[in-house]
């Protein structure tokens, strides 16, 4: 092991952290920029028009989607909550002819009801919408607003490209100081803290820089949008104001939209609870449906 005791192996502990932290931060200062630019060059020359839940799925991902067909499902009134023997259900609401309505429905929608009506579990039910959600991203891919996969490698390339000498190094040196006896507590939290920073770098990026402006220009038109259109992309204005629950929470989230206004959101939360794992099952005997048949007539 010569190689560690020369060059900035063999200076003192507190000259080693300063170079060490100093390398860090021009590391991680080139990858950002690099980043940056890279997001940028990829994202659409124009702002991208999004439906509903293309909307959910670049504010908050798979998870937003599935909050956001839930309560876009129950405001049309095509599902509803039920508390039974302290359990909370999700079904397809009897009698509402959800199933003699396909043409009507968005796929991701569809797939819920199927899922629904067969007593599906959250968990199930996050398993039967993966290919609808799959096709959400691919969506979102193709407007340029979401990384695709061969863009993904070239950021986590970037990313280990830099982390992984400087996290090999600051390993080496911590154990040369622990063999010596040396105090190595301060590197120890430089690893630890780059370490996550990797962690939440690795996990975090997924969106072009297209995806703020186009999500700015979505909240600003929930604001002081108009009446909500039954189904459609998300036009210069023509976004559904607050008064209805799928809106919001496709931009907030189940809690936040919640919060911000729980008249409006009225069931939400009891969605919300049950999504969450918080006790329940799916599905009910008497809702009469199996998927993608017409057992639903009005």
């Amino acid at each position: 092991m010569d190689w560690m005791t020369s060059h900035w192996f063999d200076v003192s502990g507190l000259e080693f952290l300063v170079w060490f932290v100093t390398v860090g931060a021009m590391g991680t200062a080139f990858v950002a920029f690099g980043i940056r630019w890279l997001l940028g060059r990829w994202a659409p020359s124009e702002t991208q028009s999004l439906g509903l839940y293309e909307t959910a799925y670049l504010a908050g991902g798979p998870k937003r989607a599935i909050e956001t067909v839930l309560a876009e499902l129950q405001q049309r009134n095509l599902i509803e909550t039920q508390d039974r023997q302290r359990k909370r259900r999700v079904r397809v609401r009897p009698r509402s002819g959800a199933f003699n309505r396909r043409n009507e429905l968005d796929p991701l929608e569809l797939e819920t009801l199927r899922a629904l009506a067969v007593s599906a579990t959250p968990a199930a039910l996050r398993e039967s919408l993966a290919d609808a959600l799959a096709d959400l991203r691919r969506s979102l891919v193709g407007k340029q607003l979401w990384l695709g996969a061969a863009q993904l490698r070239v950021v986590v390339g970037l990313i280990t490209l830099v982390a992984a000498p400087w996290i090999v190094v600051g390993l080496a040196r911590l154990s040369q100081g622990v063999a010596r006896g040396e105090p190595v507590g301060l590197l120890v939290v430089s690893l630890t803290l780059g370490g996550l920073a990797v962690v939440l770098a690795l996990l975090s990026i997924r969106r072009t820089r297209g995806a703020a402006p186009t999500l700015r220009r979505a909240h600003g038109a929930l604001l002081a949008g108009p009446a909500r259109p039954q189904i459609g992309p998300l036009g210069e204005a023509a976004v559904p104001s607050g008064d209805f629950a799928s809106w919001p929470v496709a931009l907030h989230g189940f809690d936040k939209a919640t919060a911000r206004d729980r008249d409006a959101n009225d069931g939400v939360g009891a969605l919300s609870t049950w999504l969450s794992g918080a006790g329940g099952s799916v599905g009910d005997g008497d809702a009469g449906c199996g998927g993608g048949c017409g057992g639903c007539g009005g």
